[in-house]
């Protein structure tokens, strides 16, 4: 396929005509086809977008605006928060035996669920004894 540019040169608005060669340029192989990619093996069950305000005499004093997923993975209750001023990081917490007990079980965190979170997150964190800790870090 030829593309035709046509361009208008000095005072005498003279055209001329220039014609381009799809395979001269190497057009087809520089670009790629696009393609979409959706490979997420596990997905939240709730995503809440939450804004807790404190104010003291009336004055606001601290605001955190957060979201929070919630997972249910292999029997396990995981759940994760970023907060949207540091919307780059995100903090993932369990396993724990279910929701609303919220009783820590052993074992590793789920890895479809880091899986998740690796594709949303530059950096994911967990609360360890020692306080928070980066579990992965992408570049």
């Amino acid at each position: 396929m030829d593309w035709t540019v046509y361009s208008r040169e000095g005072s005498s608005h003279s055209s001329r005509k220039l014609r381009l060669h799809r395979r001269a340029l190497n057009w087809k192989s520089s670009m790629a086809e696009p393609r979409l990619v959706d490979s997420d093996v596990t997905e939240p069950t709730t995503i809440e977008h939450k804004c807790e305000e404190m104010f003291v005499g009336g004055a606001l004093e601290q605001k955190y605006n957060y979201i929070v997923y919630h997972f249910d993975a292999n029997g396990a209750y995981i759940w994760a928060r970023t907060y949207v001023e540091e919307i780059k990081t995100v903090s993932v917490h369990g396993p724990f035996e279910s929701r609303t007990t919220r009783e820590l079980i052993q074992g590793p965190l789920d890895p479809a669920v880091l899986s998740y979170l690796k594709r949303r997150f530059k950096t994911i964190k967990a609360l360890r004894s020692e306080g928070y800790v980066t579990i992965w870090s992408g570049d």
